[in-house]
């Protein structure tokens, strides 16, 4: 349903523009999640205040686990405070 709705703006935005719209790549709900999170730490949000929005534990950090799996070794500045 949540793509139906997505595809019904999308269509009714290119009307409006005089566009065909892109087709729509598929994605997950969980994408969302990680969307949120990356915003999060742009925006310089301590990896803690995140860790409790995902209602993670202190001791399983995603953000911390996210920067181990892509091969960083230190954190960046926006996610130590």
């Amino acid at each position: 349903m949540l793509d139906a709705a997505i595809v019904m703006a999308r269509s009714e935005a290119a009307e409006k523009t005089g566009r065909k719209p892109a087709p729509l790549v598929p994605w997950r709900l969980h994408d969302l999640r990680r969307s949120g999170v990356s915003a999060l730490a742009r925006l310089g949000f301590d990896s803690i205040v995140v860790d409790k929005i995902l209602a993670h534990q202190p001791a399983k950090s995603f953000l911390a686990s996210r920067l181990s799996t892509s091969g960083t070794t230190s954190q960046p500045s926006a996610l130590v405070r």
